[in-house]
């Protein structure tokens, strides 16, 4: 699929966080804990969500300080939890489709 948008020569590609979004709340099973790893990814992509909700209001120059400030280390501890967990290759967290 990615291969088509590569044969572009002005297609950027970029990450959408509600594609990342869903693909938790696809993998948090309906009676989720706390130790479910599909509600732990769900939650950070909400917390992110809500930070930038927050700020939306605020001049451009305001939300980029917001973001170096706050989201910033949000997100590097996403990635951190994201690198740490071990996901079994055939779960929903797994696949990379």
């Amino acid at each position: 699929m990615w291969s088509a948008y590569r044969q572009l020569a002005n297609a950027k590609l970029v990450a959408c966080w509600a594609h990342v979004r869903r693909k938790f709340f696809e993998a948090t099973p309906k009676q989720a804990d706390k130790v479910s790893l599909g509600l732990k990814g769900l939650t950070y992509c909400d917390r992110m969500f809500a930070l930038k909700e927050k700020w939306a209001d605020l001049p451009p120059q305001d939300r980029l300080k917001k973001c170096q400030a706050e989201l910033a280390p949000l997100m590097t501890e996403f990635f951190d939890w994201c690198r740490d967990p071990a996901v079994l290759p055939g779960s929903k967290l797994g696949r990379s489709d």
